[in-house]
C-alpha cells in the first residue's frame, strides 16, 4: 500500500504549500477516468494541494460529452445538479469543430514549469506528451510504460530528474489487496527464496482492442508485453525483494511473439511469451495475450504462480484469491478482500477515497507536492534518488520492464527465440550515479 497519509502530513509540514495545477490526458479511458474522478473527489474534499484542473477527453467533442456525464457524480453535489468543483475540459462539449490529433497540447501552456503536473493516460504509442512535459520541467505521471523504447524512456527520466521533477509510473496493481496478501506471505518468511515466477494473462479481444488500435510491428510499435508484463515484473520484484533480500536484476531474456490472425489488426503482436534470468538464479516468465481471435468470446484470466523453497503459491487476480501451499500448512484457498483500499489522506463524511488505481493517483500528486516544498534542487534530486533506491513506482524503476520487452523482441524477431544478454543489448538501465 501507499503511505499516502504520511506523505500528506509531510506536504502539510513543509513551509511551501502552494497548490499545483494539473492536466489529465485521456479521461475517456479506464485509468484516465480514474485519475479525473480521484482528483475531482480530492478537490471536493478540500485537498489543499490541488489548484486548477484541466481535462482532455480526446479529439471528438462527443468524448467530452460522455466524459462529463460519467464524471458528473464527482463534481456535483449529492443531488447531482449543482457543480461544486471547477475544471476545464477540451474539446468543449457540443463544439462542432473537427477534432485534431494534437488536442493533448491544448492545456500544456497553462502549466507552470517547475511546479505543475501532467497525468498522461494515452495509448502506449503516444508518448509525445510525456516527452514534452519532461522537457518543459513538469512533474509527470504516466501509465506504464513511460515509453515503449528504452532509450527514449531513459531520456525522459534524465530530463525529469535533472530538473528535480517527479516521474511516477502507473503501477496501480501495487495497491490491490490480493497482491498485498502475497507480499504479506513473503514478508512473514512463509515463502523462502523464490526460484521461479510465472505471470500470465489471457484477455478478451474487446479489451485488447482498447490498447491495440494502431499497434503494428514497426519501430516503436506496442504489444501486450508493454502494458501487461510491466505489472508482472513489478510484482515479482517486490516479492523477490522480501523473499530473497534484494530487488532482482535481469541478465538474459528470451522471447516468442505472435502476430497475425486478428482481422482488425493484421500486423499487431497479440501474444507474448518472455523468459527472464536474473542475478538471483531465479527465473521470471510472462505469458500474455488474446485468448482467441476475433471469431469468438474469451474470458479474461490473470494470475501469478511462485515456486519457492517453502512451497508453491498461486495468486488469482481475476477472482482475487490467493492459494498458499507448503509442507507445514498444506493447501488452502484464502480470499483477499478486493477493495483496493488505498489509505487516503483525507475523508469526507466518514468515507475514504478508494477504487482501482485511485491510491496511485493520490500518491503521485503528493510526491509532486512534497518535492515542490523542498528549497533546493540538490534536495529534490536526492529525494528522487531515494525513491529509486526504494523501488518506488517511478519511471526509473519501470525502465527494467521496458528493457526486458525490448530484448524479448530482439529474441523473437532477430535471434530465433534465443537468449539475449540484456547487458550487451545496448538498452539503458537505471543508474543512480546518473541521477546525482
Amino acid at each position: 500500500m501507499f503511505d499516502n497519509q504520511n506523505l500528506f502530513f509531510k506536504f502539510i509540514n513543509l513551509a511551501k504549500k502552494e497548490p499545483i495545477n494539473i492536466c489529465v490526458l485521456g479521461i475517456r479511458g479506464e485509468m484516465g477516468e480514474t485519475a479525473a474522478r480521484t482528483l475531482l473527489t480530492l478537490k471536493a474534499m478540500g485537498h489543499p494541494g490541488i489548484g486548477k484542473l484541466f481535462f482532455v477527453a480526446g479529439r471528438s467533442p462527443f468524448s467530452s460529452q460522455q466524459a462529463m456525464e460519467q464524471l458528473k457524480p464527482f463534481y456535483t453535489d449529492i443531488s447531482n445538479t449543482k457543480q461544486i468543483v471547477d475544471f476545464e475540459i477540451y474539446p468543449k462539449p457540443g463544439d462542432s469543430k473537427e477534432g485534431r490529433d494534437d488536442t493533448w497540447r491544448h492545456f500544456l501552456p497553462e502549466l507552470r514549469p517547475g511546479k505543475d503536473m501532467l497525468f498522461c493516460h494515452t495509448q502506449d504509442t503516444m508518448r509525445e506528451p510525456v516527452q514534452e512535459a519532461a522537457q518543459a520541467k513538469l512533474h509527470v505521471f504516466a501509465e506504464k510504460p513511460f515509453h515503449i523504447l528504452p532509450t527514449e524512456a531513459w531520456q525522459i527520466v534524465e530530463n525529469g530528474y535533472k530538473n528535480g521533477m517527479v516521474m511516477i509510473e502507473g503501477m496501480h496493481k501495487r495497491g490491490c489487496s490480493h497482491v498485498d496478501a502475497m507480499l504479506m506471505d513473503a514478508r512473514k518468511g512463509n515463502m523462502g527464496p523464490v526460484y521461479r515466477c510465472r505471470y500470465h494473462m489471457v484477455e478478451t479481444y474487446e479489451i485488447f482492442k482498447r490498447f491495440a488500435a494502431g499497434y503494428h510491428d514497426r519501430e516503436g510499435g506496442s504489444d501486450p508485453g508493454h502494458y501487461v508484463l510491466a505489472h508482472g515484473w513489478d510484482i515479482f520484484g517486490q516479492v523477490a525483494t522480501l523473499a530473497n533480500g534484494k530487488w532482482p536484476v535481469p541478465t538474459r531474456v528470451s522471447g516468442w511473439m505472435k502476430k497475425g490472425g486478428l482481422s482488425d489488426f493484421p500486423d499487431a503482436i497479440h501474444w507474448v511469451q518472455t523468459n527472464v534470468e536474473t542475478d538471483q538464479e531465479s527465473l521470471f516468465t510472462s505469458d500474455t495475450g488474446v485468448g482467441r481471435s476475433d471469431t469468438g468470446p474469451c474470458a479474461c484470466y490473470q494470475g501469478m504462480d511462485l515456486d519457492c523453497k517453502l512451497g508453491f503459491f498461486e495468486c488469482r487476480f481475476d477472482n482475487h484469491n490467493l492459494m498458499r501451499s507448503n509442507n507445514a500448512e498444506g493447501s488452502a484457498w484464502r480470499r483477499a478482500n478486493y477493495i483496493n483500499y488505498q489509505n487516503s489522506s483525507l475523508s469526507r463524511n466518514g468515507m475514504v477515497l478508494s477504487g482501482y488505481g485511485s491510491g496511485m493517483i493520490e500518491y503521485a500528486l503528493l510526491q509532486a507536492l512534497v518535492v515542490n516544498g523542498m528549497p533546493t534542487l540538490p534536495e529534490k534530486r536526492k529525494y528522487l534518488l531515494d525513491l529509486e533506491k526504494d523501488h518506488a513506482p517511478t519511471a526509473g524503476s519501470g525502465i527494467q520492464a521496458i528493457a526486458i520487452n525490448h530484448c524479448a523482441r530482439l529474441s523473437s524477431f532477430k535471434h530465433q527465440n534465443g537468449w539475449v544478454d540484456i547487458r550487451r543489448a545496448e538498452v539503458p538501465m537505471i543508474s543512480y550515479e546518473a541521477l546525482k
